[in-house]
């Protein structure tokens, strides 16, 4: 075969490919759906949160605030292992997202916030950063 040959079935390989690729491909809300199953630090809503400090129950505008810090909080680092939970009662915020139950155990340190994220009888530790959460979780003692 000639060198023309060749390039012109690596060029109508690529576009088979391409073509191939584009119809596989899952529409964004697929996508999305799939990849917030596997988030470690999600984005919750309100409705489907219940959040607790010292056993009693947050309503109104406290639970709206921490939900709101929550989310906006920066992501800084999973642990590689279980760091040892403090003395302190935590700030528990639990979650119902379909038919799984997580449950959030926050406590407050001086530089983040030691998050604990416990599902179907696993616990996943990571610390966020947040100056309100920390502070909100302060004055809730």
């Amino acid at each position: 075969m000639a060198t023309w040959e060749w390039i012109l079935i690596i060029i109508l390989a690529a576009k088979l490919i391409l073509i191939v690729v584009t119809l596989i491909s899952p529409p964004p809300f697929v996508k999305d759906w799939f990849v917030s199953r596997f988030e470690l630090h999600p984005v919750l809503s309100e409705a489907s949160v219940s959040v607790l400090f010292n056993e009693k129950p947050m309503v109104g505008k406290e639970k709206q605030q921490i939900i709101e810090y929550f989310n906006q909080a920066t992501f800084l680092k999973k642990y590689d292992w279980i760091p040892k939970k403090d003395e302190t009662l935590p700030l528990v915020i639990e979650s119902e997202e379909g038919n799984r139950r997580i449950t959030y155990r926050l406590y407050s340190h001086d530089s983040r916030v030691d998050v604990f994220k416990t599902y179907k009888n696993k616990v996943v530790a990571y610390y966020i950063r947040s100056d309100n959460l920390s502070e909100a979780i302060s004055c809730a003692r």
